[in-house]
């Protein structure tokens, strides 16, 4: 399936409301839940358009674009990789700047960048920077491929794939569990 935008649809709706977007927040970051509100700020034929969607699908399906929308979203300052923007945004700088202050990034899960504190970037402040760094420690996919592509500057701050450690009686536990998986499965 790929995605096409109708060209009226495109320059009478789309990419005027990703333009009005881009006005009133600065960026595009929208949210795939994001819907045009009926208000004064934005134009009546777009009262309600799902631009969230829409975004998304012109993220994930490019090859439905002309050449010429891809200029116009390129020119608008289109995200089209979410999790590298929020890594090199957002956590990178955020963990980068708690490093500087500290001298690590061991931080209790529901560290919050503080809000108005100059020591971060602001686009972090209100940034919930310990619950990400827990689930990227302790889940392996989590922001995996950004992690991997600033591994250097990860490490030199000290972060640390969470190895699990089980008790004696946990790990028996697990064996015959995976013992029984076997069994059932025949593997």
């Amino acid at each position: 399936f790929i995605f096409h935008v109708d060209e009226a649809d495109w320059e009478e709706d789309s990419f005027p409301a990703l333009k009005q977007y881009k006005g009133i927040h600065g960026d595009l970051e929208i949210s795939r839940s994001f819907v045009v509100p009926r208000t004064k700020e934005w134009s009546d034929n777009i009262h309600g358009l799902r631009l969230g969607e829409l975004i998304n699908s012109l993220r994930t399906d490019r090859k439905g674009l002309r050449p010429r929308q891809k200029a116009q979203l390129n020119e608008l300052g289109m995200i089209w990789n979410v999790l590298d923007h929020k890594f090199q945004s957002k956590i990178l700088p955020a963990l980068q700047a708690y490093h500087a202050q500290y001298g690590h990034i061991k931080m209790k899960q529901g560290f919050k960048v503080p809000v108005d504190d100059e020591r971060y970037p602001p686009a972090t402040w209100g940034f919930r920077l310990g619950s990400v760094l827990y689930d990227m420690k302790c889940q392996n996919y989590y922001h995996a491929a950004q992690v991997q592509a600033h591994l250097s500057e990860m490490t030199r701050m000290g972060f640390e794939r969470s190895k699990l450690e089980l008790t004696p009686s946990e790990e028996d536990h697990l064996i015959r569990g995976l013992s029984m998986h076997k069994q059932l499965v025949g593997l």
